[in-house]
Order: structure tokens, then sequence, then C-alpha cells
């Protein structure tokens, strides 16, 4: 039996196999379970129980080492306070909704990297449907800076990520 965690985002799961995490489209996890002999030997695969097991400095922790960066890039690029910062990644603040996206931004994650990170905040997921969140999604999408990304906030009479 394998040793196998995940974690659930809109259309992917970051899967944990051992010390090794790996990205997974929602479709090839539906065609497994389809596959699946019984329900238990696809959970014992996949780890659909481990969903909540990880906390955000966790789901930080695994999209950091992917991209590669120092953390002080991701601050500068985040424009957060660096002491703040680390309390964030350490896991001893809870970060505010705008923290999460500054960090995504200063990590340069995708959109879905970004929902990721948000859902193991205890935050909802950025949706089109809300104007400030279609203009953050927009600036993900674009690669815009966290500058970038407020003037067009602004010029939309909408709060500013802070």
């Amino acid at each position: 039996m394998s040793s196998v965690c995940g974690i659930l985002c809109s259309n992917a799961f970051f899967v944990r196999c051992g010390r090794e995490n790996v990205w997974m489209e929602t479709e090839k996890l539906v065609q497994r379970l389809e596959q699946a002999d019984t329900i238990d030997a696809y959970l014992d695969a996949y780890g659909s129980h481990c969903n909540e097991g990880f906390s955000f400095s966790e789901c930080f922790d695994m999209l950091f080492r992917e991209k590669n960066i120092k953390k002080m890039e991701i601050l500068e690029r985040a424009g957060i306070e660096h002491s703040y910062a680390h309390e964030i990644i350490r896991g001893s603040k809870k970060p505010s909704r705008d923290k999460v996206a500054l960090m995504s931004f200063g990590m340069r994650l995708t959109v879905q990297e970004t929902q990721l990170l948000l859902r193991h905040s205890g935050f909802n997921p950025l949706t089109p449907k809300v104007r400030r969140d279609a203009v953050i999604l927009f600036a993900l999408t674009h690669g815009l800076t966290v500058i970038a990304t407020n003037e067009l906030l602004e010029e939309n009479g909408l709060d500013l990520l802070i």
C-alpha cells in the first residue's frame, strides 16, 4: 500500500507519494477511479481521505520547492514585510486572503496554483463572477506584477491588494 496524500484543486490534484509531489489532472483521477476494481483500491492509491491534511505552510512549501526560487525574491515581488511573511510561512500567523494572493504573485503562481494555495489557507478560490477577483485572475493569467495589478484594481474602483 503506497503512502499517497493529495490536495484537491479546481481541476488538478497535488499528490504526495512518499517524498515526491506530483500534479494530477482531475480527469486522470476520474479515469483512475473508473478503472479501479474497488473504491478501497482507489482510496488506498490516491489518498482522497487526505485532502484536508495539508496546511497553508505545507502547500506553500511544496509550491516553493517546485518553483525553485528564493524566499527573499518572493517577498520582494509580493511586497509583504519580511518578518510578517516568515510568520505566515512558518504557520504561526494565518494570512489574509489578500496576503495569499500577494504570495501567489510573488511566486509567479498559475491561477490553478493560486486557487490551491487559497483553499489550503481556508479561503474561497478566486471567481470571475466577482469584479475584484476577475481583475486578480486577469492579472495572474497575464503575468502582471503586484503594482500593475493594483493599478488595474484602482482603475476599476476596487480595493487594492494589501
